[in-house]
């Protein structure tokens, strides 16, 4: 068979129609779909391209950027600096309150143990001079006895012995 008249025989289908229209569009569409493949690709090329590309800034640009940045870092650390700053003085404060309290506390402790130490002084002054009047008292009867003993041995001497 003839190319030629195979083709015909495809265009038509075998039936009578022509299929010419179809098969243009085919074609078409097979050239439009190459066409898009081709600028994709070219596409992914370009981004890929763009990406590999390193960004150059003048100096001027990075030193701005820089200042930028340390100035925004000062902002932060002083933030931070004044934040402490205060949880500082509030638990000073409070350190301060707890040390009153407690300084208070020992004040009154204090002074309750001057209390009892002036009444123990005085209990004991005043036991000294019931102990020296027992032992005055005590002497008295130890002379007493001495003379007794002196001026009637001989009688109780008789009666022991």
């Amino acid at each position: 068979m003839d190319t030629r008249k195979a083709i015909e025989i495809g265009k038509s289908g075998g039936d009578g129609r022509d299929r010419c229209a179809s098969a243009g569009n085919l074609e078409d569409l097979v050239k439009r779909k190459r066409e898009g493949r081709i600028s994709r690709e070219k596409e992914e090329d370009d981004i890929f391209r763009k990406c590999r590309k390193t960004a150059r800034s003048s100096e001027a640009d990075i030193k701005e950027e820089r200042e930028e940045m340390l100035k925004w870092w000062r902002g932060e650390m002083e933030e931070i600096l004044k934040g402490w700053r205060n949880e500082v003085k509030k638990t000073m404060e409070r350190v301060m309150e707890v040390i009153k309290e407690q300084s208070r506390g020992l004040r009154e402790e204090m002074e309750g143990m001057r209390r009892d130490m002036k009444e123990q002084v005085v209990r004991w002054k005043e036991e000294r001079i019931e102990m020296m009047e027992i032992i005055k008292e005590l002497e008295k009867r130890v002379k007493k006895l001495e003379k007794e003993e002196k001026g009637g041995k001989g009688v109780r001497g008789d009666k022991g012995g």
